[in-house]
């Protein structure tokens, strides 16, 4: 989905836009000083803007802890938080490969399909919609080690896997820190946006049923519920209880989701969904270089639009 991404202006940033407690050049650095000490230890890393994944394993170091530890320090120390930091996150892999999998420690995760990481998971993996795939991660402390089909081979019931996975889910949810606003803010507005530094905002709409739980909680359980979840650390969203509202936020909805998806660290999709009974539809695509929406009938005579047959 390269075809999407705008392009970068030619006068960069002062401050880094994935690890903004960092200048440019210190994000750089930083990136390079991590990749080198992993690379060190025999690994292969393909470095991203705010992790790094090592081949094939496709563990994920994610840089923006290490980030924050460097911030304001002096530059010649910085070899040496990074070594330590990365020795540190290291020992908790190499605890996590020498034991049995701990299904009480397994997450579930959206991921897109360019992802590094998803080669080695593809036997196991679940498609989500297309472009999106479900997986299991160990959430370890420093980083996220994405379960590969080999560390799965000794799960007897890879459903009880994900049910492991959805509930640990579910608890951080609860717990995670979310900034929320209501957008657009020039406007009425018309739907609800969170945003997280927890990596798995974006995987929320695997428990959509929690979502409204704690964010719109004077909702009908059962409403449809349109949707976006531009990238890991944010999703938006507008409950379904009238037309006009809705129609207002399917007009809004599409630009939020670009613009999270192009211009956020770790992206996920740029599309827009609905979710429906349980069940989610995707809304809208890319015909060509144009973005286009497919309103389901079912959602067209709720909103008192005329749809063509499916």
């Amino acid at each position: 989905m390269g075809f999407l991404r705008k392009k970068k202006s030619s006068e960069a940033p002062h401050m880094d836009a994935a690890l903004p407690m960092l200048t440019v050049d210190q994000a750089t650095r930083l990136r390079g000083l991590a990749a080198a000490d992993l690379q060190a230890r025999g690994m292969s890393i393909d470095v991203a803007d705010d992790h790094l994944v090592s081949q094939p394993d496709g563990a994920f170091f994610g840089l923006w802890n290490l980030a924050a530890k460097v911030s304001g320090q002096p530059d010649v120390v910085w070899p040496s938080i990074v070594t330590e930091h990365l020795r540190t996150t290291m020992a908790g892999l190499d605890q996590s490969e020498s034991q049995s999998l701990d299904l009480d420690r397994l997450i579930v995760r959206l991921m897109p399909e360019d992802a590094d990481a998803l080669g080695p998971i593809m036997t196991y993996a679940r498609e989500w919609m297309p472009g999106v795939w479900c997986a299991l991660a160990v959430d370890l402390p420093e980083s996220v080690q994405t379960v590969t089909d080999k560390l799965l081979d000794e799960v007897e019931d890879v459903d009880e896997a994900y049910q492991r996975g959805l509930q640990r889910l579910r608890e951080d949810f609860a717990s995670a820190d979310f900034q929320v606003s209501e957008l657009p803010q020039d406007q009425p507005p018309t739907f609800t946006a969170a945003v997280s530094d927890w990596v798995y905002a974006g995987s929320t709409p695997l428990i959509m049923d929690a979502v409204l739980a704690r964010f719109a909680p004077q909702a009908d359980p059962t409403s449809s519920v349109l949707f976006c979840v531009p990238n890991r650390h944010q999703f938006a969203f507008h409950v379904i209880d009238a037309p006009e509202p809705a129609m207002h936020a399917l007009m809004h909805l599409p630009h939020y989701a670009m613009v999270g998806f192009n211009e956020v660290p770790g992206p996920l999709t740029p599309f827009v969904y609905v979710w429906h009974d349980g069940q989610v539809t995707q809304i809208t695509r890319v015909d060509g270089e144009t973005l286009v929406a497919e309103i389901p009938v079912w959602l067209g005579e709720l909103l008192g639009q005329e749809t063509s047959p499916e």
